[in-house]
């Protein structure tokens, strides 16, 4: 069954904050200089990508006219672990009841930032370890402090 537009808004936002806080931790991670250059260079690029992905998001937010929604507290994560929320988001975005426009918009987006994870995953094999930068990511259940996006 499908979710309500409320619904589907929220998992926008959702999307939305977890592409933005991946961002950040790759800018984090490109500035590293202690790690590899493979994965520095990786990281600047798909840093681009998740900017522009998240503009498009909240383009698509405001063309939608959707109102401020609330949305919780976060928690610390590792660079793989955001990497990998950001693709869940996404999946939870894509079982959302959205316009036929904004469904392709976040499928396309999805694909890219799937593709660029596999390219990810063949840079020696990251681990915590090289990737030192943890962010916060949107927290979907339990200590909720509510905030407006």
């Amino acid at each position: 069954m499908r979710d309500s537009k409320a619904d589907a808004m929220k998992r926008m936002v959702f999307l939305i904050e977890a592409v933005h806080h991946a961002a950040r931790m790759f800018a984090a991670t490109a500035a590293d200089e202690r790690l590899d250059p493979p994965v520095r260079e990786f990281a600047e690029k798909i840093h681009e990508q998740a900017e522009q992905f998240e503009f498009e998001l909240r383009t698509e937010m405001t063309r939608l006219a959707a109102e401020p929604v609330i949305v919780c507290e976060t928690e610390d994560i590792d660079l793989l672990l955001g990497f990998e929320a950001m693709l869940e988001s996404y999946r939870q975005a894509q079982e959302s009841n959205v316009t036929p426009h904004t469904r392709a918009m976040i499928n396309r987006q999805y694909e890219e930032i799937q593709k660029a994870y596999e390219e990810f995953a063949t840079i020696g094999k990251p681990t915590r370890r090289t990737l030192p930068y943890r962010s916060r990511l949107p927290r979907r259940r339990g200590g909720h402090t509510p905030r407006m996006w």
